[in-house]
Parts: C-alpha cells; sequence; structure tokens
C-alpha cells in the first residue's frame, strides 16, 4: 500500500518539475510596441505611476518605425526595429528602450 502511495506522488510531482523549466514567455503590447520576455515587471514600489517596464530573459521588442507624410499630419510606417536583448528596460512614456547583455537589433518591412 504505501509503494502505491509513493508511486502515485511520483507520478504528480514529476510533471510539475518538467514545467517549471519551461516557463511561459509573457507578451505585452504597448500602443503599437511589442514587448515579449520570460519576466515582465513594472516598479511598483513607489507610490507614484512609473512608465519604465523592466524586461527579463529572451527579450524581443518590436517597434514600428514611422515617418511624417503630408501637411495633414500623418504617418507612414513601412519599417519596424526588432530588438533582441538579455534584458531592457522600456520607457511606455518616452518610447527609449535601454537593451543590457547580448544585444541585436534588425529592421524588416512591416507586413
Amino acid at each position: 500500500m504505501k509503494l502505491i502511495v509513493l508511486l502515485a506522488a511520483a507520478t504528480v510531482a514529476v510533471p510539475l518539475a518538467i514545467c517549471q523549466d519551461h516557463p511561459q514567455r509573457l507578451h505585452q503590447m504597448i500602443g503599437h510596441v511589442s514587448l515579449s520576455a520570460d519576466s515582465i515587471q513594472r516598479d511598483i514600489s513607489q507610490a507614484a505611476y512609473t512608465p519604465i517596464i523592466q524586461l527579463k530573459g529572451d527579450v524581443e521588442i518590436v517597434k514600428p518605425l514611422c515617418a511624417p507624410a503630408g501637411p495633414a499630419g500623418g504617418l507612414v510606417c513601412e519599417e519596424e526595429m526588432v530588438l533582441h536583448a538579455d534584458e531592457a528596460e522600456y520607457r511606455e512614456d518616452t518610447g527609449e528602450i535601454t537593451p543590457k547583455g547580448n544585444v541585436h537589433v534588425t529592421f524588416r518591412k512591416i507586413k
């Protein structure tokens, strides 16, 4: 009887341990900017709102590159920047990105 209980407990514990080794990727859209990473956090330790978002682990930030078009003030967005980094901070108010670690930036046409 003890052996059956032990085997049942081991069967339940093993899948949980395997799932913890593969964290779920997180995604967030801020306007037209796509953020994805293993961890996405905003510093809420202060009472005031903070526009800084901290991204850690296999960071990808995709941001459209737009230019003014015509006197009406419209924008034309034909390309996007794709940034990969180990870590990054994204300032929601200015769009400024501060990458850290292994950083790679590419540009591609918007589909």
